[in-house]
């Protein structure tokens, strides 16, 4: 497992402990493929107001996150925006769309001491 994938584990165990997150999860359907070049491809499943990680590729992904593990792992802990490797060119969306990355942020950081 990854340490990416790790972090992810965290926050979904978090999100999924919280009403309020739950609640920010309401009517979101979407599945968040990650393809970091220094671990294996895993994904995030949002449905019924949970969120859950696995391994491996999903057939059809929302959306596709390319790039390095450690620039998302910034954006994990709550030091950076997502936006920010994202502009950088340092980390892209490889299909869909920007603003599903926009809404796991704001999950992500309802879980991090930064709230």
């Amino acid at each position: 497992m990854g340490k990416s994938k790790d972090q992810m584990q965290k926050v979904a165990s978090l999100a999924n402990a919280s009403d309020k997150l739950r609640q920010r999860m309401y009517g979101w359907e979407s599945v968040i493929q990650f393809e970091f070049e220094d671990e294996q491809i895993f994904h995030i499943a949002i449905h019924d107001r949970k969120m859950v990680v696995k391994d491996g590729p999903y057939i059809a992904p929302n959306v596709v996150v390319k790039g390095k593990s450690s620039d998302f792992a910034r954006v994990v802990t709550g030091d950076i925006s997502i936006s920010h490797p994202i502009a950088l060119g340092k980390m892209k969306v490889a299909k869909g769309d920007y603003l599903e990355l926009m809404r796991l942020e704001r999950i992500i950081m309802g879980t991090t001491k930064r709230r």
